[in-house]
Order: C-alpha cells, then structure tokens, then sequence
C-alpha cells in the first residue's frame, strides 16, 4: 500500500490554489495531482512534441505546456507515448489522454479519450488513436493525466500523479484516395513478384484438361475521397508468359468511394503442365501505385491414372460398420462398447480364444482387381495374450491374432501376417502380453503380384489363443487401395523400374506447401507408395525458407532425439516418423540428406531411411536400411551403414549380420550429401557413394548378404526402434533394378540431385561430367577442366520434371548465385521460367583469390576508358540446350574485398579465360540488396566472368549510335499515369528509337525525321515537325489525362498534344537507349545519330521547367531538382519544386564504371554500353548544348563560332517547330568576342534576342548597332545574367533582364552602353545612368560620374572625361571636358527652384536618380549638334527603389540598359487599395531647346508631360520658373517608352517609394515616335507623331497676347471619368506668363483624361494672360476623331459657341485669370436625355465615410441591380448584386484608403455613376 505522510491543511490549500490558476488560465476544467513527491509525467511524445519535463511546472501536480503542440490531420492515425519517472519506489500509475475534438471546452464527450491505461508499472505506455474526419479544425486542448492506482478522469484533482496540457492543431485531411488489394482476406503489395496461396496470387494446382481455380481479389479504398479504375473497362489486365492461362471472370466497378471496395475474380485455366505465370494490372488515379500491379501463378497438372483410394473406413462406433462374424452361431467374436480397449471413441470389435471362424470378423467385401496394392491398417489391443519364457529367455509359448485375406468372398482364407505375443524388451514379440490396454497399429500390406485379386475380395481378423479372456480389441480399420503409377518422369529422366520418388519440391504430388507445415503424407512421385504418419503427432516438419533449404530448394525435417531413441512396437508414439507400405528396394537408392547432430562412430544412432529384412520377423530388432553414427555395430568406426537384418552378438563386441559401410572418417556428413546405395552388377554386395564418390570401406558377414524389393519402408525410425534421425531430408529416390552407369542412367540421376542441391560430383576441383536428361554432356570436366570447383547451376529439365531456377553451390568456398531472373527466398518463390526443355546453365570456377591485382582497361571511346581491377578467382559458365535468358549473379558483401567510394563491385565477362582486353564483353556494378551485391547477365555459350573492383570514369559525353550500338538498363523503368520523357537528339538521317521499353513504350524518330510514340504497341500521331537538319534538338513528351504532349527544344509541337492514350502497361522489359530491346535476340529500330541527356520523370514537367532545365545538366540538391549551371539561387528557379525522387532514370552520359553508364537520379537505373558485344567505344565527347559555348571569336549568328556549333542551332534562333517564334531560353556562355546581330531573327523579335541564362567570362559580346541610323539589338536575359567581361550595346542596342531575373552579384565585369545629349555647352540635359560602380559583391550601385561617364567621341574607344571643376564652359578636346559645375539632383525636393542639390563631378549619385548636364562646345545656338558618351559600369538590375515624401518632386532617371515602359513604370507607382500612390501618375520630361547663356533668365526650354493619356510637349517660350526668360521652340515629345539614361521628373501625392523593376523594361529603339530622348534635334515635329494608339485625342492649343503656346490633351479611354483620375490627368507644374489648363475639380491639368466624348461632354477651359490682348485656341491635331464630332469652345461669358474645328477662335481678353468662361464642347446645345435627368434627380448615392458605406436615397423605390465601386485604375473594389428595394439603403464597404473613387450603379431605369472622395 502507497501511504503518504501530507498535511491535510497544506494539501487543501494546494489544491484550492491549483483550482484557481486552473480555472483562471483555461476555459476547460481543471485537473491536477496534489503531490508529485514520488511520481510525475517526464516525457510526452505525440508526432513533433516530444517534451522531456520534470515535476508540475504551472503548479503542484500540473503542467501548462499549451506552448508546445503538433500538427494532427484528419483521419490520420498517430502513437502517443507517455514515460513516468518515479523517484523512489515504483507505483503503478494509470494514464488517460484527452483531445477536444469539437472545441467545447470539455473532455467527456464520446470519442474524446484517445488513450487509456490501466494501471500498471509499465514505463513508457504507448497507444494509437485516429483522429475523426468530424474533428474541427484549428488549435484545441490535449490533456494527459497519470494517476497513481488508478485511471485519472478529465476533471478530478487527485492525491498522487500529474497533469499535462498541450496544444494540437487539427488540420482538415488532404484529399486523398489509397488502393488497398487483398486476396484471401490477406493484404497484397503494388508490385509483389512473389505469388502465395496465402493471399490466393498462387492458385495452387489445375489440371490442364478442363481443371480451373478461381480467385477473387479485392480492390478497397481507404482513402476519404473517391477512387477512380483509370483504364478501359473491364479496368483489369492481364500480360505476362502465360496470360491466356488466366481470365477475368467477374469485373470489378468504378468509382469506389471512400471507405468502399470492389471485387474481381479470374479463372486459372492452364494450357499447360508446370508452373503457368502471368501479371495482373490495372490503372487507377492513386497517385503513387499507378498502375497496380502483382504476379499470379498456378500449376498445370495432369493427374495420374494412379495413386491410393480408400475403399473402407470403419472406427465401429454405431455397429460393425458392415463387418459379420465369422460363425454368425458363434461367441468368440463380438462388438463391445468398452471406452477403455477401444483405440478411439467407445466401441471396437473383440476377437478371442481359438475356435477357427467363430473367434474372427469378416470384413464387407471389396473389388480389388484395379489396385496392384491393398493396405490394410488397423489399431489393437491385446487382453490377456499369454506368453511365456525358459530360464534362458528362449520363448516357450505364445498366442496371436491373424490378418488373412480370401479372394472368393471368404470360401477359403490365407495368412497375410500374424501377431505374436510375449515380451517386446526380449525383441521376440510384437505386442506385449498384458493385462492393461496397450495400443498399437499396424499396417498390413498385399500386392497383387504376391495374391489373386478379385471381385469378392475381404480381409478377415481370427484370433488364435487359447481362452476365452485371450482377447484383441480391433479398431479404426482403414482400407486403401493403391494403383501403382507408371512414372513418366524420372531423376534425370531416368523413369525405368522408378519405383519410388519422394520430393520435397512435390510434397504433394504436384508443388511446395507452406513452411513451417506437420507433413502426414509425402506422396511419392513413383508409383504412388507414399509416406505417411500412423498417427497425428508424428509428423515431421515442412521446411521451404533460405535458411533450412539446400540450393533453395525444401527439405523434411526430422527434429528427433536420438539419444532418447528407444524400443517402441506400438507405432502410435509422438516422435517425428513416416512410413509406406512399400517402396524400399536395395537394388538402387539415392538420398538427399543432412544429419544435424555431429557425426561420430561412438554416438547413438540416426535411423534414417529403413526396412525389413524379408527373411526376419516382424517383431525382431531388424534395421534394414541406412542409418549414421553407431548404426549397426557391426563394423568398427562405422559413419554411414547400410546392413540388413539385425545384428547379433556373436561374442562380446562382435556382431553378426550383413553390413558394408563407411568407416574412414574422412567424409562430411554434416553436409547435405547425395548418397547412393546400390546392389553390384553380381548381386553379391552392395556399393556405397557420397555424391558420386564410393565409400564402401568395410564389410561384414557378405554371406548374409540378400536384396531387399519393393518392402515396407520406414523414415526417421526403424522396425523396432522409434524415431531417431534428427536431421533433414529432401529427396529419396528407390529403383527395383541397378540402374546403368554412365550417361545412360546413373550420371543423369546424379547431374539432376548436384545441380538441384548444388552439390559438386566427384572431388571438389576435379569433378565429373555432367549429363542432362537427354544424355547430352552438360558439364565436360576435362574440357573445363581448372574450372571444376564449386560447380553449381541451374536448369529445366522435362523428363525430370523440374525447373532449377537459382542455384549456389553448397560448397563453403562456393560464393556466386545465380537465378533464373531473379533471386528469392526459395525456389518455388521464382516465378521466372525457362523458356525451353534441357536448357542448362553451369559454372565451376579456378579456386583464385576473391582478390586480385590485375587491371583491366577498356576503351568507351572519345578518350574514356574504364579500369577495373580484377580478381583472381575466375569462373567459367556454361550454357547448353537453348538460350537460358536474364540471370540475376549474387555475391555475399562479406568475402568482398574493400573499395573507395568512387568504385564499385562489378562483374567482368569475357570471352576467353585469359580476359584481355579485346576479349571482354562486359564490365557491369553490382547493387547492393542486403548482405549481397547483384546484378543481371545473360550469359551465351560459353563465357567466363569473375569480379573486380571499377573506377569511376568522369567527363562529359554523349552516345554516338550506328547500326549495332545500343545502352540497355534494368526492366523497372515503367511509366505511370502521369510523366515526362525527354532526351537531347541528333538524327543523321534514319533515326530509330531513342528512348524504349520493350512494348510498353517507344520514343523514336521516325525516318521521315518526324517523332512518334508507340505506347503498349498502339503508334501514336507523328509530330508536325521534322528533324532532319543533323542538328541537336531537345526532344520531351508529357502525360497526363491520358493526353501525350511533345516539345520540341521547348516549343509545342504543332500536333500535340495527342488525346486517349493508354497509360504504358508495366512490363519486365528493359530500358533501353538507341533501340528497341526485347531480347538480345530481338533488337530493333536502332537510332542513327547521337543522344544525351535522357530524363525519366514520375511527373509532368510544365513547359516552363522543360524549357528551364533543357540546357543545363542537373544534381540533387538537398532532395530537389537543381540545374547544374544556374545557381540553386536563382529567383526563378523553375526547378526548385521538383522532389529529385520524381526523377526515375536520368542518363547525362558522364559517367561510368565498366562498361555501363550511371544513372544520375540515384535509383541505380544504369544502362549497359552495347551489352554482350564487344567493341563498347561509342563514347563522344559532349556535343549537346548543355550549356552553348564559344569556341571562337566572330558573330552570334554564325555557327563556327559555337564549341561543336555544326551540330546545333543558333542558341535564341527560331524554332524548328514554329520559324515566327524563337527558343527564348538557351542558356549561353561566352568566352570569345562575339557580335550579335539579330536582323534574322523573325519579324515579330523586333531585333530582340532572349536567352534564359547568359554568362559572360573574360571577352566582349557585343551587340551592333549604329546611332545615326538608330539601329541596335536587343538582348534579353530572362533568368539569369553573370558578367565577368563586357557587353558591348552598340547603337541602340539594348539588355533587358525580365521580371526575376537575376544578375549574379559577384558579376565583375563591365556593360557599355552609348548615348547622345546636346553638344552645346549651354544646353541641360536631364540624365540617369544605367550602370553603377564595378564590383563583384554587390549590385544597383551609387557611382559619381567619373566612375561610369566616357567620352564617347570615338564610340570604339571611350576615353575618361576631363571634369571641369573651376569653371562653366565645357570643352571640346580630346578627351572632352564637362563643366562639373552644371551637374545637379533634384531628390525628394519640395519644388522650389532653389532646392536644386549641387552633385559636381565628386557627387554619389543612387541607381535611378537623375541628374543635370551640359555640353562641351558653343554650338552658336545650333542645339541639335550631338556629343556622344558612353556609359561604362555594372549594369543596375531589379528592383530599385527611391523614397519621397508626400507633394514632394523627384528628378529621376531610367535606371536601364534598356528602354522603360512609362505606362507600366506608372502603374507600378499607382495608388493601391492600401494607400495612395507614390507619384501623381504624370512624368516631366525638361528639353532645353535654345537660349544661348548660362544666365538662368535666358534659357530657353519647358518641360513636356506624360501619362496614361499621352504626352504633351512643353509651351513655346515657356519656363519652369518666373525667373527664366521665355524664347525658343519645343521639338520633342515624350514617347511611352522612355530610353536609356533618359531623366525625368515625378511629382508625389503621397508619401511613400518610387519604385523601379524589371516588369517596366523593354526593347524599343529611338528614332521613332514611342522613344524620344528629350535632347533638341533636327528632326521637325509632325502629325504622325502623335498617333501612337488608337484612342479618340484632341489636341487643343491656345497662342497667347504674350505669344506663348501651350498644348492641352483630352483623351477618351474607358478607365478614366469626369473628374480626376490619378495617372490620367497631368497636373500643370510650370507657371508661365501667360497658360492654359483644363479645369477639373478646381485645380489646373495639362492632360485630361474622360471616359465619354459626346454631344453631352462638357470639358471647362481655365487660361490666365499677363497682358491685355488678342489670344487665338486652336486646334494643334486630332488623333482618331471621327468627322462627324463637332468641336467648340463655349464662351460662357457669351453664350457663344465657336467652332474651332472649322476656323481657328481669337478673342481679346483684358489681362486676368478666366477659370470659369470657357469650356470644350461638343454641341451647340444640351442633349441630356430626359429620363436621366429624371433618374439623377430622384435617386442620390453618396459615400458616408464615417459609417464606410454606400447611402442610397431612393424615394421612388427604383428597382437596383448592381452597385459597383473601382477606384482610380478601374478595379473592382466592392461589388454588391442584391439589393433590396427600399427608400433607404446603406451598403458596408468596410475600411478603405484614402483617394478618389467611382460609384457605378444599375437601375431598372438606367445607369448612373459618380465619383466621391473616402478620407
């Protein structure tokens, strides 16, 4: 008892105090221990928590680790385990976990306790629970409870123990479906090659003239959502050797739900005798046993015309069972009642005295006449059956009982056998004379040779004593008849006198049976005189498992004791023992056997295989037979003896009767052994042999000397002795007559019992022939002679009715196995087959070292050659007959020598012993399976083969096939329902297959040059493209949903993809490059080219992947898929979510050892180079574009230049497969000066070149171009850029890198990139630079100008400027001066002309500023005179970011080597849903057209504007400030792309970031319209320039008193409104003497932006003049304005409408500002309809800020629709479809950002919008 000694106050206190904190911290009840003294909770394990804790942490006998939880998915089930810690004395302590599934903050509700544990010592206690698919999901409360003495409940506060509370996060179970198959109730594995009557894939045996056997299989689905049977229906197929033997009975249906399950059954229907094989599949949509496969076998049998009937039971429990007394008037025989003399049950038949037919029982009579043997067994009793002995223990007197038998219905009786009485210890009797029951049985046995067999045929047993009380209880009679077979198959053939054949491979007759199975009958394969148990308990045990076989194949084992061995005549003992009423001949026996115990002359001995001496009694000590240890005593020293009779004392020591034996003690026989005793050619003796060897060394008594024929046989014990022989038998083999020496009969029994237990004939290094069935030599010893150690192999051979399939030799110097196929567990688990009768394959080998030092090199081509390092034990192996196909070869790890890590074990087969070079065939790696390395070979003839230790050979290559040359790998390479195939090609004309598996799958190119797919022998659609240009091409097909899609070089094939294609049938074919391989005879369809790069995949790659990794080699990194020239880091990594384990077979072609190419993807797929021919140098050296390379200087576009550029197209060329598009992503490394030109490229490139990856080592690229005829190149780079030389961008030639793509930090080298500002040296230009300072950390960088500004005068040879910092005046030298002086910012400043930031030469400016320059020379006004520069510098990349602050400006700059988009520079700057935009969507361009001076007064230039409405130039002799003068004549106008180094103004509306990215980067030359750089020029502004897009554009100017002119836009695009739209409307932000502007919402815009042009669009005018005077509007150009729209200006002032599209509108206006006279318009009068005059007026809409929703007043009851609200860029940001008519009504927006929005409302009546501003 646990007694305690607590203060009861202090133990209240405490759980007062833990009642509180409890309830106070968690919602659930609370639950403590009170005392934690002797024991608590120290770890909980639950999926990731795994929590090590002492004593209650939160409190006394608690603990709160609700911090610490797990993850727990639905449906899932998990172990949780709970460990204790005692702190003295070990208490039993119960235990309870809870989980609140439903989160209601209890415990008790059913399914909530997941654990429970009595209580107990035990420590840790563990158990699993499921989580319920009806648990919610999220955080909930576990609770674990240990209670000392008892279980704990959930809310109880306890004496002793603890409490523990944890979080777990129920997660919702991912859908999912899960095959499961069962066959008899047993579960049956995707893939199982091993058929069982276990699980019904064997179905056991079948006779082949109408036998059938059906099996139903069973498909479940344990998933939780439905599961689909994918392929046609009937859904189930079945291939394999033997398909046509088996066939889908019953079908099975589809969809199985969740939990659900469907049935099928097939027929086993055998066409033939022997094991008939076959695979069952069937696709289904589980995502990783798709197809579903297992093999199933059954045994085609023709049943004998022969074999045992029982004709009569009788056990006399109901009456005579048909028996009838001898002399019905007779009392001497009776049927008693009588538990206790009746063998089984209660009654029996009694026999006594000795009154002739009176004291006997007849038996019912039989028909005899088609047996040749009848036995008769019964069980018996003797009472009181006197006998009795002289003083010299000679018997006097005795009384038995008689089996007779009558032929004429009981007219007349013979003796068969009497049974005497006496005294069993004095060997003289063979039942003890007692008066107590004492059992026995006892077999009585005729044949038809020895007595007439007739029609009224009947036993009888009398009783032949002398008294009454003399009685013989008999019961349990059995009858059998057996008719003897005539063997049709023999061991070796050898059929002639077979009389009896006992097989542990046919134990039944027919097969195996299960290990580990009680054996009562053993059914001879002779003439059917099987071997049986006397009683149940007697059997000995079935063996068929690696470890109690020999050579695989099953053996009986006997597990007696033989040293407790004693007399027994009852034959009803539990000792191991089987017996046959005939079969035992002398005249010539062979056993398979091992004795267990070690055999020595003195111990007691092993009975093992016995008879009877015909001459003897049946009761003497008779051991007939052969037997081990001290057997007879008869000879001296005696290991093995065969005697006959018993053995008498003659005198002390010296024993009498017949006996020859083997007493030299120099042969094993504690190995299995093959003994063969046998009569001489005289009939004189006999001979002894162990495995072929004689060992007759002695003989006794020869004139005691008789044959033994055709008599009763015992095993495991003798006549008189039980069981004894512990040990284990396969096979015993009896003839009636000597069997011939030689190959005519004795050599062939002898080859088939050593090849089927690998066991060597002869002497161990010398040997004998081998002979198969036929006769033929199998094994020539003097031939093979040096190779005669160890031989072992494996065979069919029909006449001995056995397929050897694996075989090792059972020699302990024996090492190699080798299998048909495969190698299992046994024999009978190999379901492979041989193909034809007498096919054998056998191997000895030369007793060498398992080591050696030897080398071997082979040559694989293109300067590849692999070295092995071989062993000096070599093998010769020898095939006869047929073609004995795919072996599996074995060797045990343990007796390998040890390797490096870059070698590997391999097998080494030649043609010749001496394995020179020119004679090898194959140097093939082994794998590693367990304890052993293996590999497969398919040896031909005459080979020889050792192992050796290979090296790996690296480099990079590719296969260059011709007729004959081929790479073969293993038969697993199967495709699923989902996968990619792809392979680098190159077709010299005929092509062929480049990817196959035998008939599952074929990928080829066709001769025509175009790819096809042949999938389960079905040709699939060729491709649209052809390949026939010799060039290498990448070639990749996809499937999925039973539709195969093709790409090639990463481009869709015009025909693809192709629907309703089958999933490729899972085939034991092999995978093979370059051909078709079924065998090594049936080759075909061989490629004529090269291949590279092989990639099997167990998924579809997207287009994008392929495209991604199609130029690079690939490594495992971590378990995913990485391109092996881009780095792991790339920001678009297309790979980075591929599992490597999704990559089944992956064949780069670089590296090898032996004569076989490694599978890259780890799974071991390796293929064979030209396997079982010799010559393997098809080796090339690397010519696929993995990645392009340079060999030379010269030109992108031509050939040469390119590192094997004869045999690949130009990397960013066009496709093959559409010319209008280009491969866009090759990955390119140049190492040479190279000039790209890209005029060939298609139309649609625009000049524009894109490569996914590009490196750029120690040279120039340069891109051509020239400036004065604005021509250039555009190069793109999607993924990936490093330089570590220079990129040349000639002209207008250009780099742009896309959205994520990277330039390598550590890039060192250079980018140069000209551009052209004004000459004059008085003359701004607003500037930015596209490169920053060189180094190789970092990019973006800050530069000041001398770090990337050239002189560019000579563009070949850019010079370092001379910067000017003591003066104003650049100059035109050489090189050329700047003026440092006139190079300013203007960053995040407030707009005062006086926060201009002074940078000079020694200022850093950031990537994505701007900055102010003049020229060098005084042109004289002459401004469009050009200098050009040349940056030179790290090009800027990605995202670059500015900060501002709110209605702050910012002089930025295209940051660039490209041109910028300024749309999506805009958009990307836009107010957002969080906030306000950072830019007011306007950008300001500055041209400085004229003036003349560095006086600020006198500068001539203005600032022209851009937004998403167009541009417009800056005003004529306008200013930026009231300090400059006005004068000259803008040229420019803005395009949407804005080139390189361009600088430009922003203005914010927000505080917040300018951001810069790759996404706004395009190829666009100057030159035209979309591109202006804004310096002057001489080229004149038209009217085509403004037609950039297709949009309605009105171009109002206005020529002021002061002759200012000023350009307004009004644009018509659907995303802007009204009012003021951000991004649409450019705000003016100049001040000029005298201006126009378009009003909106009371401030002033340049441009305007409106979603509606028509007769009711009124657009409000403002203009301000600063003298009185005539001002004339205009209209300066209309872009897409159809003639039919009026255009005015109103003068409201008037009321007059001048039609300015007609005539220009002059009007003389005092000096002042108008904001409110004039508007544009479009008609002369209103043309508002009336019904939406109407609907506006009785319907308000409005926004309420402080309830953030949409208030409609709508006292007429229109019916709304839809009420929609987008803000400034026209996304939707609220919508709202039902809407319930009523006078009031207030829709919920939630919370909003601050800005302009658009509330868009549909009525029954129409539609209304309206802009509102949410604050």
């Amino acid at each position: 008892m646990k007694t305690k000694n607590l203060n009861k106050s202090c133990l209240a206190i405490a759980i007062l105090f833990n009642l509180i904190l409890s309830n106070k911290a968690f919602s659930q009840c609370s639950s403590n221990g009170n005392n934690t003294n002797d024991e608590y909770i120290s770890r909980v394990q639950l999926n990731t928590i795994n929590n090590t804790s002492g004593v209650g942490t939160t409190s006394i006998g608690y603990s709160n680790f609700t911090g610490i939880s797990t993850d727990l998915t639905q449906n899932s089930n998990y172990t949780i385990t709970v460990t204790p810690t005692w702190t003295g004395t070990v208490y039993p302590e119960g235990f309870a976990v809870w989980i609140d599934y439903n989160q209601n903050n209890i415990f008790t509700d059913p399914g909530e306790l997941v654990f429970s544990n009595a209580p107990s010592t035990a420590s840790p206690v563990s158990g699993n629970f499921t989580v319920p698919a009806t648990a919610l999901t999220g955080s909930t409360r576990m609770r674990v409870s240990m209670k000392y003495n008892a279980i704990p409940t959930s809310c109880e506060s306890f004496s002793y123990g603890e409490v523990e509370d944890y979080t777990v996060n129920i997660i919702a179970a991912t859908p999912y479906n899960e095959i499961s198959v069962t066959g008899n109730a047993t579960n049956i594995n995707d893939g199982d090659t091993t058929p069982s009557t276990v699980d019904g894939t064997d179905f056991g045996t079948a006779d082949i003239a109408g036998g059938t056997v059906n099996q139903t299989f069973t498909i479940s689905n344990t998933g939780n959502i439905n599961l689909n049977l994918t392929g046609a229906a009937p859904y189930v197929t079945i291939t394999g050797a033997n398909a046509a033997d088996f066939t889908l009975i019953a079908n099975p249906s589809t969809p199985i739900a969740a939990g659900g399950s469907t049935s099928f059954t097939i027929q086993f229907n055998p066409s033939a005798t022997g094991v008939r094989t076959a695979t069952i599949s069937f696709a289904n949509d589980d995502t990783d046993e798709n197809p579903f496969n297992f093999n199933i076998q059954g045994t085609g049998i023709v049943p004998p015309p022969c074999g045992t009937t029982v004709l009569h039971n009788a056990d006399f429990e109901t009456g005579t069972d048909g028996w009838s007394l001898g002399n019905i008037l007779g009392n001497d025989a009776y049927r008693v009642t009588n538990a206790t003399w009746s063998y089984s049950g209660n009654s029996s038949l009694v026999v006594r005295d000795n009154s002739g037919n009176s004291s006997s029982f007849d038996s019912p009579i039989f028909n005899f006449t088609p047996y040749d043997k009848v036995d008769f067994k019964f069980f018996f009793a003797p009472n009181s059956m006197d006998s009795s002995y002289d003083g010299s223990g000679t018997k006097t007197y005795s009384e038995d009982f008689l089996i007779e038998y009558s032929n004429n219905g009981g007219l007349s009786w013979t003796t068969v056998k009497s049974f005497e009485s006496g005294q069993i210890a004095r060997k003289t009797a063979d039942f003890e004379t007692s008066n107590s029951p004492i059992f026995y049985a006892r077999t009585v046995s005729i044949l038809a040779t020895d007595y007439t067999f007739s029609l009224t045929s009947r036993f009888r047993v009398r009783c032949d004593a002398s008294d009454n009380d003399d009685q013989v209880f008999i019961d349990l009679v059995t009858i059998s008849g057996t008719s003897f077979c005539t063997p049709t198959t023999g061991p070796g053939g050898v059929s002639s006198n077979l009389d009896l054949w006992l097989r542990g491979d046919k134990i039944d007759g027919y097969g195996v049976t299960t290990d580990g199975t009680n054996i009562s009958t053993w059914v001879d394969n002779g003439k059917g005189n099987n071997a049986t148990t006397t009683v149940t308990g007697q059997e000995p045990v079935y063996r068929n498992n690696a470890t109690d076989n020999i050579n695989f194949n099953p053996i009986i084992e006997f597990e007696n004791d033989h040293n407790t061995a004693g007399a027994d005549m009852t034959y009803i003992n539990n000792r191991d023992e089987l017996s046959g009423s005939s079969g035992f001949n002398s005249n010539d026996m062979f056993l398979v056997v091992i004795a267990d115990p070690t055999i020595t002359t003195s111990m007691y001995p092993l009975d093992t295989f016995t008879s009877s001496d015909p001459l003897g009694d049946s009761y003497a000590e008779d051991v007939t037979g052969v037997g081990f240890g001290g057997y007879t005593q008869r000879l001296s020293g005696e290991y093995f003896t065969y005697c006959i009779g018993v053995s008498n004392e003659i005198s002390p020591g010296n024993y009498g009767g017949y006996g020859r034996g083997d007493t030299s003690g120099s042969n094993n026989y504690n190995n299995f052994n093959i003994i063969n005793v046998r009569q001489n050619s005289g009939n004189t003796d006999m001979e002894m042999y162990l495995n072929a060897n004689s060992v007759s060394t002695s003989l006794n008594d020869i004139s005691l000397y008789a044959p033994v024929n055709n008599r009763k046989y015992w095993l495991g014990r003798s006549q008189y002795y039980n069981g004894s022989f512990d040990g284990k038998i396969a096979e015993v083999i009896t003839f009636n007559s000597r069997k011939n020496d030689g190959a005519s009969e004795r050599r062939r029994i002898e080859t088939y019992l050593a090849l089927k237990y690998g066991i060597t004939l002869g002497v161990n290094g010398t040997a004998m022939d081998y002979i198969d069935s036929n006769g033929n030599v199998v094994w020539n010893a003097t031939t093979n002679s040096g190779f005669n150690y160890d031989i072992a192999g494996i065979f069919r051979d029909d006449a001995s009715n056995h397929e050897q399939k694996q075989s090792k030799s059972i020699n302990t110097s024996s090492v190699v196995t080798i299998g048909h196929g495969n190698i299992t567990s046994t024999n009978s688990n190999n379901t492979y087959s041989f193909d034809n009768d007498r096919d054998y394959l056998i191997w000895g080998h030369n007793n060498g070292a398992l080591s050696g030092s030897s080398v071997l090199s082979v040559n694989l081509g293109a300067s590849s050659t692999s070295v092995t390092t071989l062993f000096d034990r070599r093998w010769k192996i020898v095939e006869s007959g047929n073609d004995v196909r795919d072996v599996k070869v074995s060797i045990p790890t343990s007796v390998l020598p040890a390797k490096a890590s870059d070698e590997e074990y391999a097998i080494v087969v030649s043609n010749t012993s001496s394995f020179g070079t020119n004679d090898i065939v194959d140097v093939i790696p082994m794998t590693v399976n367990g304890s052993t390395y293996e590999t497969w070979y398919d040896f031909e003839n005459t080979k020889y083969f050792t192992f050796g230790i290979a090296s790996r050979v690296t480099g990079k290559y590719n296969v260059e096939f011709s007729a004959g040359d081929f790479l073969v790998g293993e038969d697993v390479v199967n495709l699923n329902s989902s996968y990619t195939v792809s392979a680098w090609v190159r077709n010299l004309g005929n092509g062929g297959n480049y990817v196959s598996k035998g008939n599952a799958y074929n990928f080829e190119v066709r001769s025509n040059g175009r790819i096809r797919a042949n999938i389960n022998g079905t040709n699939y659609s060729e491709s649209a493209t052809t390949i026939a240009d010799t060039y290498w091409h990448h070639v990749a097909y996809t499937y999925s949903g039973g539709d195969l899609r093709l790409y090639i070089d990463g481009v869709e094939d015009g025909n693809s993809p192709i629907s309703g294609v089958a999933i490729p049938v899972a085939t034991t074919d092999h995978f093979a490059i370059g051909v078709n391989y079924i065998d090594k005879s049936t080759i075909s369809n061989s490629f004529n080219g090269d291949i590279d790069e092989v990639r099997i995949w167990d998924r579809v790659l997207t287009q994008n992947q392929i495209q991604y990794l199609m130029n690079q080699e690939l490594e495992n990194l971590s378990g995913t898929v990485d391109g092996l020239y881009l780095p792991q880091t790339v920001t678009l990594n297309e790979a980075t979510s591929l599992p490597w384990s999704d990559m089944q077979a992956y064949h780069n072609i670089n590296e090898f050892y032996g004569t076989t190419v490694v599978d890259g993807s780890g799974h071991k797929n390796w293929v064979r180079i030209k396997y079982l021919v010799t010559g393997k140098n098809i080796m090339d050296n690397q010519a696929a574009p993995l990645p392009y390379t340079t060999t030379t200087n010269g030109t992108w576009d031509n050939n040469s230049s390119w590192t094997n550029g004869a045999e690949q197209y130009i990397p960013g060329s066009a496709s093959i497969v559409d010319p209008t598009i280009t491969v866009d992503w090759n990955i390119v490394e140049t190492s040479h000066n190279i000039t790209m030109d890209n005029i060939g490229l298609p139309a649609g490139n625009n000049q524009n070149r894109s490569v996914l990856g590009l490196f750029v080592t120690a040279n120039e690229l340069e891109l051509s171009g020239d400036t004065s005829t604005n021509t250039g190149n555009g190069l793109t780079v999607t993924h990936y850029l490093k330089i570590d030389g220079k990129i040349d961008l000639e002209g207008e030639s250009q780099l742009i890198q896309t959205t994520d793509s990277d330039l390598d930090p550590t890039s060192s080298g250079s980018l140069e990139r000209d551009q052209q500002g004004t000459r004059d040296l008085y003359t701004y230009n607003y500037w930015a630079s596209p490169v920053g300072v060189i180094n190789s950390t970092t990019n973006n960088n800050s530069y000041t100008l001398p770090n990337v500004f050239r002189d560019g005068s000579n563009p070949a040879a850019p010079t370092a400027i001379n910067f000017i910092t003591n003066g104003y005046n650049g100059t035109s030298g050489s090189p050329i001066g700047i003026a440092d002086y006139w190079i300013w910012k203007y960053a995040n400043q407030s707009g005062a002309y006086a926060d201009w930031q002074h940078v000079r030469s020694t200022g850093s400016l950031l990537p994505g500023e701007g900055f102010t320059m003049k020229g060098i020379a005084n042109t004289s006004g002459n401004v469009t005179l050009e200098q050009n520069y040349v940056y030179q510098g790290k090009p800027n990349n990605g995202d670059i970011t500015l900060p501002i602050t709110a209605n702050n400006e910012y002089l930025v700059g295209n940051p660039y080597a490209s041109a910028l988009d300024a749309h999506q520079f805009i958009i990307d700057n836009a107010p957002t849903i969080q906030g306000s935009g950072a830019t007011t969507g306007t950008l300001y361009f500055w041209e400085h057209w004229g003036g003349g001076s560095h006086i600020l007064a006198e500068y001539q230039g203005g600032y022209a504007t851009y937004n998403l409405s167009g541009a417009t130039p800056a005003a004529s002799l306008g200013t930026n400030d009231p300090l400059v003068a006005t004068g000259g004549t803008p040229t420019k106008l803005p395009g949407r792309y804005i080139p390189v180094g361009q600088g430009f103004f922003v203005k914010s509306e927000a505080t917040g970031t300018i951001r810069f990215n790759n996404s706004q980067r395009v190829f666009e030359k100057e030159g035209g319209a979309s591109s202006i750089f804004m310096k002057s020029a001489n080229t004149s502004q038209t009217t085509s320039v403004y037609n950039s897009d297709n949009r309605l554009k009105i171009r109002l100017g206005v020529n002021t008193v002061n002759g200012i002119h000023r350009q307004l836009l009004v644009t018509q695009d659907s995303h802007a409104t009204a009012g003021h739209d951000w991004g649409y409307d450019g705000e003016i932000t100049e001040s000029q003497m005298d201006d126009m502007y378009w009003m909106i919402e009371g401030n002033k815009f340049i441009i305007q932006g409106t979603d509606v042009i028509d007769v009711n669009t009124v657009l409000p005018i403002g203009i301000h003049t600063d003298d009185a005077g005539n001002n004339t509007f205009t209209i300066d150009a209309l872009e897409n304005v159809p003639d039919n729209l009026d255009i005015y200006i109103l003068d409201n002032a008037t009321s007059t409408y001048h039609d300015i599209r007609a005539n220009d509108f002059t009007i003389n206006l005092p000096a002042g500002e108008y904001l409110n006279r004039f508007s544009m318009v479009f008609s002369t009068t209103s043309t508002l309809g009336v019904e939406d005059n109407i609907l506006a007026e009785e319907i308000n809409v409005y926004y309420n800020n402080s309830q953030e929703s949409i208030v409609i007043n709508n006292p007429k009851l229109h019916s709304i629709t839809t009420v929609k609200l987008y803000n400034i860029l026209s996304q939707e940001i609220f919508s709202e479809t039902e809407i319930e008519t009523s006078a009031y009504t207030t829709l919920k927006t939630g919370k909003l950002s601050t800005g302009t929005y658009i509330i868009n409302m549909k009525t029954d009546s129409g539609e209304i919008s309206k802009k509102v501003l949410i604050e």
